[in-house]
């Protein structure tokens, strides 16, 4: 989502537009490509010199074939986020609408109102608009299964399934030995050893911090090896069964 509002931004200002109007219902969208298709090159040359917006032919016709490779790939994955339910998804609904509306601020400047353009860095435009089509696609391998809110919350974190699965078995072969650790340590009086009371913190905090983040929140784990992660958690075991041995027995100062 946030790639997507700032490549939105950057279009914005390469634009020198205000775009607006961001809950309309994305699916009249369809109708917009075929408009530009439909526009011949000799019609929007018409269109530029009545414009206010000086865009010269060969401009206009590099922005419309962009502004169609755009379109159509939003007409291809709206349906299918559709047809998934993920129109229930507030960030996905979010991230469709923005894109929607900005292929609409398109759809009226190439067939009503060039001017709409006037300030825009014509060369830069088709570049900038055709940036907008890897987030269409990051949204169409998100929307390609069925929703759920454990599957939205993944989209965001830019985690896959397999890798969640792998860092929950990974977490839950850790817990319970943590778990173990920790009640040893307790019943034996190991918390008031500061070495043992702090290698326990750091352990648990680790624990709790990933258990929120798989239960609650994935994007804490944003930027993160999701490949090494687990690998890395299951280090702990050596030193927890070290742990363990250690507060087996009471503790004396």
């Amino acid at each position: 989502m946030k790639k997507l509002l700032a490549l939105l931004l950057a279009l914005v200002m390469v634009m020198s537009l205000a775009a607006c109007g961001g809950g309309e219902d994305t699916s009249d969208t369809g109708d917009t490509t075929d408009a530009a298709t439909d526009t011949t090159t000799d019609d929007r040359a018409d269109m530029a010199d009545t414009g206010d917006a000086e865009i010269s032919d060969e401009q206009l016709t590099a922005l419309a074939e962009a502004y169609n490779e755009v379109a159509t790939a939003y007409n291809e994955v709206y349906p299918v986020a559709e047809a998934n339910g993920w129109l229930a998804d507030e960030t996905t609904a979010a991230e469709l609408g923005d894109i929607s509306t900005m292929i609409d601020t398109f759809t009226t400047a190439l067939t009503e109102d060039p001017s709409l353009l006037d300030g825009s860095d014509f060369d830069a435009l088709p570049g900038a608009l055709r940036e907008l089509l890897p987030a269409i696609e990051e949204i169409a391998a998100r929307v390609s299964t069925p929703y759920s809110a454990e599957t939205a919350a993944i989209g965001d974190a830019e985690i896959t399934q397999e890798q969640l699965t792998v860092l929950a078995e990974a977490y839950n072969q850790v817990a319970p030995v943590y778990n173990e650790a920790y009640d040893l340590a307790e019943a034996n009086g190991w918390l008031a050893d500061v070495t043992t009371a702090a290698e326990l913190d750091a352990v648990g905090g680790t624990l709790s911090f990933i258990g929120t983040a798989m239960t609650e929140d994935l994007t804490m784990l944003d930027g993160s090896d999701f490949d090494a992660l687990p690998g890395a958690l299951l280090e702990f075991v050596p030193a927890l069964e070290d742990l363990i041995e250690r507060v087996s027995v009471p503790y004396a100062a």
